[in-house]
């Protein structure tokens, strides 16, 4: 098994629509599935369910639409496009030191010198972060 705890990022293959991409710290790993199922299954590591965590997200946050998934401590994950996107990311807010822009790119700079480049506009990318240190909070603070 991968180890999940170093996942920067989730992402939808660019070659291929029912395999998911992985980056982690120091390696990839492409699921030959989609999205979705890659995120119940880290979900299920932790006897959690996509539909239970959705559900406390938009009820603490107040929002509906791109809701990031709590998983535990370190694995918080916001998505910054629409589920009807070709291509979705799910980003993982823990390890996210800072987020610059150029044009209508946003450039996601990650912990070790790791970056995602996407085509969102700065402050969504911005505000699904702080909703996810925001959940992550509400979350922990027990």
């Amino acid at each position: 098994m991968t180890d999940y705890k170093d996942l920067l990022f989730i992402k939808t293959h660019e070659s291929n629509d029912s395999q998911t991409l992985c980056r982690y710290k120091t390696h990839d790993y492409v699921y030959p599935t989609v999205i979705k199922n890659v995120l119940s299954y880290y979900l299920e590591l932790h006897n959690k369910s996509l539909a239970t965590q959705t559900k406390v997200a938009k009820r603490l946050l107040d929002i509906n639409k791109l809701v990031p998934i709590y998983i535990h401590k370190e694995l918080v994950l916001f998505p910054i496009k629409q589920k009807r996107a070709p291509i979705q990311y799910y980003i993982n807010a823990h390890f996210i030191i800072g987020i610059k822009s150029k044009r209508n790119l946003s450039t996601i700079q990650f912990e070790d010198g790791h970056y995602l480049m996407v085509d969102e506009h700065f402050y969504l990318v911005l505000k699904k972060w702080k909703e996810s240190c925001a959940l992550k909070y509400l979350l922990t603070k027990n």
